[in-house]
């Protein structure tokens, strides 16, 4: 793994970065709470000035009973210009995902110009959302939270609060569920507590420094919290419509 800014520079300040890894396929934890993990190639850029106005599709392969939370990231570098991704349209059966080149392709020094982006392979888990317990003795909570708003705003508003006891401040992992304003983003952890974790949208610089999100252009954000460093323990999930089910 390996940090990257907006401006393409090669520089990048060091900072403490979370992971959350888990194998390919449908899975539930030993409490029955489900669980997929899956990639695939990413060809759908959004930005700014992006000349590709569509986005790819993923499909869940289980049967949640409302929309998951779910998380997602570029997981290549086939193109070594920045990127991020963005996700919309969140539903029991899929979402939209997209690559995400923000406003850096607005500026026509930056890149190649053409407002675009090299196919990349984009991984995401999608996990069952306002779920909370103790896995392999570990607390974790799954939600998702609104009125996420940018860094130039009060970022105070964006303050979401566990209902999970935590004995620490926990690992948190939060991604943007929502794409509301033009200029895309990302969502960025500004402080957490065993309490709550403070989020806001950021936005790159390369085209101006605005970095504020009006109340119709605040996102939604899938965030996970987990207690310690422990291993989770989850077992493959199998269902009815599968070759040799029983």
């Amino acid at each position: 793994a390996q940090l990257d800014n907006s401006d393409n520079d090669g520089n990048s300040d060091s900072a403490a970065i979370y992971y959350f890894a888990l194998e390919e396929g449908r899975h539930s934890t030993l409490d029955g709470i489900l669980v997929e993990a899956h990639k695939y190639n990413a060809t759908n850029v959004k930005g700014r000035n992006s000349k590709d106005d569509t986005w790819g599709s993923i499909t869940f392969e289980h049967d949640f009973s409302s929309p998951p939370a779910l998380f997602s990231q570029v997981m290549t570098t086939k193109d070594t210009t920045w990127v991020t991704e963005a996700l919309q349209t969140i539903t029991a059966e899929g979402a939209q995902s997209a690559m995400e080149i923000a406003e850096t392709e607005a500026v026509p020094s930056f890149g190649d110009g053409n407002q675009d982006h090299g196919d990349e392979t984009i991984g995401w888990v999608a996990i069952e959302d306002g779920k909370k317990g103790t896995i392999n003795g570990v607390p974790f909570e799954i939600k998702t939270a609104t009125g996420i708003r940018g860094h130039d705003n009060k970022r105070e508003e964006s303050s979401i609060g566990f209902s999970q006891t935590f004995k620490e401040s926990p690992l948190v992992i939060a991604d943007l569920r929502t794409r509301n304003a033009d200029d895309g983003g990302w969502a960025a952890i500004r402080r957490k507590s065993t309490a709550n974790v403070l989020l806001h949208v950021e936005e790159d610089n390369v085209f101006d420094t605005e970095r504020s999100r009006t109340v119709s252009e605040a996102d939604s954000s899938s965030i996970m919290a987990f207690d310690g460093h422990s291993p989770l323990y989850f077992r493959e999930y199998v269902c009815a419509d599968q070759p040799g089910a029983s």
